[in-house]
């Protein structure tokens, strides 16, 4: 009897309080899984302030979720302290971290958004309209019938029987993503508040009003834990609405008396995969090597990022509760993790990408090409943007006598042959041809296709 009365006892939680409105009992495996679900998968890693940096950067303001994961908010509260440094710790961290080429500077830096950077490129390269280009890995034959040039989308391997080239089989095959940016089509104001129009921020109040109701049935049927994450997200997003970000000076605008830019970006030299920013400088420099917004230290910024530091323990606290009370309580942190996560699906990533390109009025097109190995894919690049100032390429491809022989023989330029040995010869011919083969292909696709 004693047994059978404990088995049905209502279970009444950490704080031992009954709660107003009694929920079923549920199997204990669900009760203690539920409690862990959200400790081990809502965790921030390193990878958070990367992706929180990007988005903050497209958006031009903080977009905070009901449940963001533990450690975002203490992030965010970094990023207010000591923005400068934050943003240079985070863009080169997170598992992304990629390095500029400026092929007409000649100039080597890490990409200052690495985030915001990669959503545009995802999402441009989803979204591209051409198929993949292969580029000529062998020359036609001399005095073959016909016009034997490579034209642009022919797979010439193929295609064309020619001579093979005088190497190993070995191919590391290069891809190349050229994403070209046009002008932007409008001014941008550079000052963009957190602080948005009175309808909106009416809005936020409505928002703020609902998740309090629900924060506080939550409480009347125990979820304690849970209930306070819904109170701690509400304030929270009435403290962002009025922090203040800034567009820089010169934002989306070039600093030199030339609109062209040319940036290859890659994780590092070594790569198989690389992206060519070309077109209008502002955009691409803005990107790739500028701050995209500015956080000033103003009273409001300094009191949301006290807010945003006793939130991020406050967090801790309630999920840490909520997993020691198990029950419902974990059961409901989870269901509000994954309805969190649905809500925020399209305003991130290539979501985020999509409307900074609509809202800036870029228009860029995209571009792939597949190359037989780096030298000839670097050497197109070269011949195609035709800048001649290979210091760029100096840690990718290091200066070597058959290099600077190679570059020479690519613009059609003298160059000592006695100094190089048969193979070198053959080898500096035959990739300085496909290089220039290449070129061409660049061109004509580039200036051919738009979207």
């Amino acid at each position: 009897m004693a047994a059978f009365l404990s088995n049905n006892q209502p279970r009444l939680g950490a704080l031992n309080l009954a709660p107003l409105v009694e929920l079923p009992q549920l199997p204990n495996i669900i009760a203690e899984w539920a409690a862990v679900i959200p400790l081990v998968c809502h965790l921030a890693s390193n990878r958070s302030g990367y992706t929180m940096t990007g988005e903050i950067a497209l958006l031009g303001h903080v977009g905070l979720g009901i449940f963001p994961k533990l450690g975002t908010l203490s992030g965010l509260s970094r990023l207010l302290y000591s923005s400068p440094e934050f943003f240079d710790e985070v863009s080169t961290r997170g598992g992304a971290t990629c390095t500029v080429w400026d092929v007409r500077w000649g100039s080597v830096f890490p990409c200052a958004n690495g985030a915001a950077s990669h959503f545009i490129k995802a999402f441009l390269r989803h979204h591209r309209a051409s198929p993949a280009v292969h580029m000529p890995e062998t020359l036609p034959p001399s005095g073959g019938e016909g016009d034997s040039t490579p034209r642009a989308g022919t797979n010439t391997k193929d295609t064309i029987k020619c001579k093979e080239a005088p190497q190993s089989k070995f191919r590391r095959h290069q891809v190349l993503h050229i994403l070209h940016f046009r002008p932007p089509t409008k001014q941008r104001s550079r000052k963009v508040q957190l602080l948005h129009p009175s309808i909106k921020f009416i809005y936020a109040i409505a928002i703020a009003i609902v998740l309090s109701s629900l924060a506080t049935t939550l409480a009347i049927c125990g979820a304690y834990g849970t209930a306070a994450q819904v109170l701690c997200s509400v304030f929270s997003h009435l403290i962002a609405k009025k922090m203040l970000i800034l567009r820089p000076p010169g934002y989306l605008e070039s600093n030199e008396a030339f609109q062209e830019a040319s940036m290859l970006l890659a994780p590092h030299q070594n790569a198989q995969e690389w992206t060519l920013f070309m077109g209008d400088r502002g955009v691409i420099d803005t990107l790739l090597n500028k701050a995209m917004i500015v956080v000033p230290k103003c009273r409001v910024n300094k009191v949301a990022a006290a807010w945003f530091r006793a939130a991020h323990i406050f967090q801790l606290l309630a999920m840490t509760f909520a997993a020691g009370q198990k029950g419902w309580d974990g059961v409901l942190l989870v269901i509000l993790m994954v309805a969190d996560f649905a809500y925020q699906w399209r305003f991130r990533g290539m979501g985020l990408a999509k409307a900074w390109i609509a809202d800036a009025g870029i228009r860029a097109e995209a571009h792939m090409f597949l190359f037989s190995s780096r030298t000839i894919m670097l050497g197109a690049i070269e011949k195609f943007r035709g800048c001649k100032r290979t210091i760029w390429m100096d840690q990718i491809l290091p200066p070597h006598p058959r290099r600077d022989a190679w570059l020479k023989n690519l613009f059609e330029e003298e160059f000592n042959e006695a100094c190089f040995m048969e193979f070198d010869l053959s080898w500096i011919k035959l990739s300085s041809s496909l290089a220039a083969a290449s070129a061409e292909i660049l061109q004509q696709t580039t200036m051919a296709e738009s979207v």
